[in-house]
């Protein structure tokens, strides 16, 4: 159960990111360390709190999530004002 709590709280995280807009057309080095809350997309809606370090490399991102103890990455591109991880 906690493993399955854990992937929901990742595409949670995942749809928070995909969902970012900029407040303009100018590319945004999002790079930087952040604290991240909210509550999992299960049933329960579990509240998690945790850390993202995200950096850049080239055009693309790496995103480091950890939340709860386990850690999570992916790679996101930024395209306009969105940000998109998988």
């Amino acid at each position: 159960m906690e493993k399955q709590t854990s992937l929901i709280t990742l595409i949670g995280l995942t749809l928070m990111f995909a969902c970012v807009t900029a407040m303009s057309q100018v590319r945004r080095d999002i790079s930087g360390s952040y604290d991240v809350r909210g509550t999992g997309a299960d049933e329960c809606a579990t509240p998690y709190e945790g850390e993202l370090k995200i950096t850049k490399h080239g055009e693309v991102y790496e995103f480091y999530w950890l939340v709860g103890g386990v850690q999570y990455q992916g790679i996101g591109l930024v395209d306009g004002n969105n940000v998109a991880v998988g």
